[in-house]
């Protein structure tokens, strides 16, 4: 409200320290504010010393226009501050875009973005960090007065590292004040950094990218104005960087699609909607013998010729459905070679599912690579390799050598698939076969057939090696080691841990492909796989895992441990078979138990059958074998076996 004082020293309001400084005796005083059109007050007009007399009535009526006409003065001056300070920014904004979208490389945006920040703040240097969320890193190729290429420090380093953890805007008029402050950089570059801003940068889905920060204020400090502005520069610089990752990613990804296109081995053609060779692949240029890309722009239809009129239909009816047409061992024939080949044909489409052509694929399965591709499945790679490079071994027939032979089965297997659906069972039978296999291969095996859930693994074709049944005994134990893993890994079917069973025999098999000229299979025969296969289903019996033949187990010497277990006469072999049990390595060490067994194994084998049930009798209750000689012992006290017997057991198992 208006005041109009008469004599202002009688005043308790009045301050007269002005009137010691300056001289001057106040006397009278009107004072009144200036408010604007909201009725806000925005200014005080003071008028001192009425030059006659005291400031009557009609002053205050008159101070009152003025202060009026003064407000909206004062208003226009502030709302053309306004405009002003708005044209800048909106100027500034503009030339930052234009700046922005200039490139789309990421190191020269880098360079040109710090450049711009440290020209609309006024600071001497300023840096862009960008930040690694895989190594929890800050990042930067470029910053103003450093010369390294790269600056790299952990994310939760200094004043760069809080921002970019708390997302919050840093604003510090002496770095070395702050516990957050980390002057080891400035020790390295004998720079100084005084005042520091610091704000985060934010992409379009809230995420913190990267910080900007700029050093020491040219003038003064940063204000709360450099704050917004730079918060403000940010914003679009963060969508920016977003464009030029994005840019530098689909480069990537376009390098890396080109260059694993012409890695593939299958021939890969690209259409347009025109049939003409869009793109051809390194693969597809040796198929159609074009070192120097003249199909490139090629009629297909032409490019494939009328004695491949076939596969041209292929090829139209993609184009007239829209589907994708699957055909296999197609035949192509050219002027001096024919071909045998896989064709798909796929359409392509652009983002809005609209017709672009179509993608070919030619994948070459000639004799070498039908083949190779079988063999690599049954057998380590390096061992096809050496089958595939003697062109004897390619064709029907066999050669003969010692090898040894692996049988395995899963114990109560039907059991187990009655309980499960069918897909369950395939899902469990893959990933059971899957294990054994590697540690076959891992040995040196191929593997020879699948048999329902049973394994028929050899060692020692198409090449033998001095250490082929080791190996293959090696295997068996390790197939044995791997169940508790497996085990534990097969609860999600709701089953109860398996056991398998597990038959090695060692002698002369015939090897080499067997069938005919279309369809042929590499298997072995000879009494091994009989006596191996027996092997495995005799283990039932005796409630062992893995047993031995008398030969595999005379070649593997002391390398393993192994116990005899009995003398048995198999179905398809005339002369009895000396098995044994393989328990482990040459540092495994045999249990009371199986002492107790192999003490009453010798006296069973001189027939001595009451001294051989004692041991038994010992060893019986943890020791299947054991039960299984006590048991027969029992009997042959009772009922002896006839004169001449040879202490072979006969074998009922298939």
């Amino acid at each position: 409200r208006i005041i109009n004082i008469e004599n202002a020293y009688a005043d308790k309001r009045f301050n007269p320290e002005v009137d010691k400084v300056t001289g001057f005796k106040t006397n009278s005083l009107l004072c009144g504010p200036v408010k604007n059109l909201e009725g806000e007050t925005v200014g005080v007009i003071q008028v001192i010393n009425k030059k006659k007399g005291v400031f009557d009535q009609q002053d205050e009526e008159l101070f009152k226009a003025f202060a009026y006409q003064t407000a909206i003065s004062v208003e226009n001056f502030h709302l053309y501050n306004k405009m002003s300070g708005n044209y800048w920014k909106m100027s500034l904004f503009l030339d930052i875009s234009i700046s922005l979208s200039e490139t789309l490389e990421l190191h020269p945006l880098i360079t040109k973005i710090i450049t711009i920040i440290s020209r609309i703040i006024k600071a001497d240097r300023s840096s862009l960090f960008l930040l690694d969320r895989d190594k929890n890193e800050l990042w930067s190729k470029v910053a103003e007065g450093v010369e390294t290429t790269e600056i790299r420090f952990p994310a939760t380093s200094g004043i760069a590292g809080y921002t970019a953890t708390t997302g919050l805007t840093i604003n510090v008029n002496d770095a070395y004040t702050d516990s957050r402050f980390n002057p080891k950089h400035d020790r390295k570059t004998s720079y100084r950094t005084r005042s520091l801003l610091c704000v985060p940068l934010i992409n379009r889905q809230g995420q913190i990218i990267g910080v900007m920060e700029s050093i020491n204020k040219k003038e003064g400090v940063f204000t709360s104005e450099d704050e917004e502005l730079l918060r403000a520069v940010s914003s679009q610089i963060a969508v920016a960087l977003e464009n030029a990752q994005l840019y530098e990613n689909t480069l990537e990804m376009k390098n890396y699609l080109e260059n694993m296109q012409h890695s593939i081995t299958n021939s890969i053609l690209t259409l347009d909607n025109d049939f003409r060779v869009i793109t051809a692949n390194d693969a597809a240029l040796k198929f159609f013998d074009d070192a120097s890309g003249r199909i490139i722009g090629a009629d297909v239809r032409k490019l494939l010729g009328e004695k491949n009129l076939e596969s041209v239909r292929k090829i139209e009816q993609v184009y007239a459905s829209g589907h994708a047409v699957s055909e296999y061992d197609c035949p192509l024939q050219f002027e001096a070679t024919e071909r045998c080949v896989n064709i798909n044909c796929q359409p392509l489409l652009d983002p809005k599912g609209r017709r672009k052509g179509q993608v070919i694929i030619l994948e070459d399965i000639s004799m070498e690579k039908r083949i190779r591709s079988t063999l690599t499945r049954y057998m380590a790679k390096d061992i096809a390799d050496r089958v595939l490079s003697d062109p004897r071994r390619a064709a029907l027939g066999g050669v003969s050598n010692e090898a040894a032979i692996l049988f395995s089965d899963i114990s109560d297997f039907t059991v187990i698939s009655e309980t499960l659906p069918p897909e369950q069972v395939v899902e469990f039978l893959n990933q059971y076969h899957t294990l054994m296999c590697d540690i076959v291969f891992a040995n040196g095996g191929i593997l020879d057939k699948y048999i329902g859930d049973g394994i028929m693994a050899i060692f020692g074709v198409p090449y033998a090696r001095e250490d082929d049944a080791k190996r293959a005994v090696r295997a068996g134990l390790d197939m044995i080691d791997a169940l508790p893993s497996f085990n534990a890994d097969i609860r999600k079917f709701g089953i109860p841990p398996i056991r398998i069973r597990i038959g090695i025999a060692t002698g002369t098999v015939i090897s080499g492909n067997i069938g005919s000229e279309k369809r042929m299979d590499f298997t072995v025969i000879g009494d091994g796989v009989n006596v191996a296969s027996r092997l495995e289903s005799i283990n039932k019996l005796y409630g062992t895992t893995l047993l031995l033949e008398e030969n595999t187990c005379k070649i593997i010497g002391d390398d393993f441990v192994a116990r005899p277990i009995d003398h048995v006469r198999v179905k398809g072999r005339t002369r009895p078979v000396a098995i044994f049990e393989a328990l482990g390595d040459k540092a495994f060490t045999f249990t009371e138990e199986q002492l107790s067994f192999v003490k009453g194994l010798e006296y069973y084998r001189k027939n001595e059958f009451s001294k051989a049930k004692h041991y038994f009798n010992l060893s019986r209750k943890t020791d299947p074998p054991s039960r299984i000689l006590f048991e027969r012992c029992e009997r042959f006290i009772v009922e002896p076996p006839p004169l001449g017997w040879d202490g072979a057991w006969a074998s009922e198992t298939r």
